[in-house]
């Protein structure tokens, strides 16, 4: 009898881990290090490249295995930057009725997103969405209104196939510039197997115990 309750309820824990485990988790960052501490090594666009000189885009633009969109129109911009002279913004349509969007597609199992926003336009902030490959949201991470610049980065246990910057300000007061995207396809450990792999150490030192 001991022996069946035991294999019922390591069933039970071993079913609620998977079920745990099947379920996105990922981590917010509002500091760059911290962020970069975390993901391991990083792509970087700065768009310096020639494909970014100032001035309105065709869509899409493909650089690095990104492709870039924006809501309404895709521009290059250096009137304000983080490093070194350039960033990217997009640019109001008429009439403004829609917030101002900026998308990335990325290519391969991106598992690390973010990068700086200039907050000098806007009203509120600017909220970073991350998407899996059904464009289910994976998580979301939204900076502090601010005049100036500042990082939101997202890890997540799933790949990000889609990052999405977004103003969190009204239409007529939403503007905003993105810089020194970064990303990262390293593979982070989710906290929910450390935690199961505990759980299961536990249950097989339990186990040992009863059948003494």
């Amino acid at each position: 009898m001991k022996s069946r309750l035991l294999n019922a309820f390591c069933a039970g824990v071993l079913l609620t881990g998977f079920a745990v485990e099947s379920r996105a988790a990922f981590v917010t960052y509002t500091n760059q290090s911290d962020f970069q501490s975390a993901a391991g090594d990083l792509t970087v666009e700065d768009f310096e490249s020639g494909l970014w000189l100032p001035g309105t885009k065709t869509q899409p633009v493909v650089n690095l295995g990104v492709s870039w969109t924006a809501g309404n129109e895709l521009g290059a911009t250096s009137a304000v930057f983080f490093s070194p002279f350039q960033a990217i913004s997009s640019i109001d349509g008429s009439p403004e009725d829609s917030n101002d969007l900026i998308t990335a597609d990325l290519s391969g199992a991106v598992t690390a997103v973010g990068g700086y926003v200039y907050l000098g336009f806007t009203t509120g902030g600017v909220t970073l969405t991350a998407f899996d490959s059904s464009s289910v949201i994976i998580g979301n991470v939204t900076s502090a209104a601010s005049s100036g610049w500042e990082f939101i980065g997202l890890i997540s246990d799933t790949a990000i196939d889609v990052a999405q910057f977004e103003s969190t300000s009204p239409p007529t007061s939403d503007d905003f510039a993105l810089d020194d995207f970064q990303w990262s396809s390293a593979v982070p450990i989710p906290a929910t197997v450390y935690l199961f792999a505990s759980g299961l150490l536990g249950l097989i030192g339990l186990a040992k115990k009863w059948k003494a």
